[in-house]
């Protein structure tokens, strides 16, 4: 098994982030994401509890490809929202190929008790393989391990630039916005149709 920690800072108070957090897709640095779907919402004790489906694709090693035909995986993000603590908690893992490799991640948005114009981000994640080839265990999580650091990396900056667009005293329905968002969804329906058609032909 493999653990991951990184904590940053946003320069934006709590409420921001929370807002925003369900509307960082699609954005510039998210092209392994094709689709999200919120599958369940409720309150529960004044605490707001949402279960999300996406789906994400990535290119693995070659060889990889006889074990992972189709480089798609689907994902479940639970988060609880806690306003009182001014806390949001997320718990995401995924849901295919976990015979292969399965990851564990859990973020921990706070506002900063020093300055509650920033928020405090915390990520933990967990990588660990059960693949039946006991020889490739290592490898499989070494190569995951260093492109979920680079995912992160691109998280962290795709989520700053939904930040600075829904925050930036610039118009939020800004044409070049709109056409930023225009051509990333363009971009992920053409993925998830070219995923398709090679299911199809297989």
């Amino acid at each position: 098994m493999k653990f991951y920690e990184m904590g940053i800072v946003l320069k934006h108070p709590w409420e921001q982030v929370v807002q925003s957090f369900w509307q960082r897709y699609p954005n510039p640095y998210s092209k392994h994401v094709l689709t999200e779907d919120t599958v369940q919402r409720e309150l529960v004790s004044g605490k707001l509890r949402s279960v999300r489906f996406l789906t994400k694709t990535g290119q693995g090693p070659r060889w990889a490809d006889k074990f992972v035909p189709h480089q798609l995986v689907g994902i479940i993000e639970e988060s609880i929202v806690d306003p009182k603590k001014q806390s949001l908690t997320t718990y995401t893992r995924n849901i295919g190929y976990n015979k292969i490799v399965s990851i564990t991640e859990k973020v921990e948005y706070h506002q900063d008790p020093t300055n509650p114009q920033q928020t405090l981000v915390q990520r933990q994640a967990w990588i660990e393989s059960q693949f039946h080839i006991g020889t490739l265990r290592r490898p499989i999580e070494a190569f995951i391990y260093d492109r979920f650091r680079k995912n992160c990396t691109k998280a962290s900056n795709g989520f700053q630039w939904v930040l600075s667009k829904m925050w930036t005293k610039e118009p939020v329905n800004s044409p070049v916005i709109l056409n930023d968002i225009a051509l990333e969804a363009a971009r992920r329906a053409t993925t998830i149709a070219s995923h398709a058609n090679a299911r199809l032909s297989s």
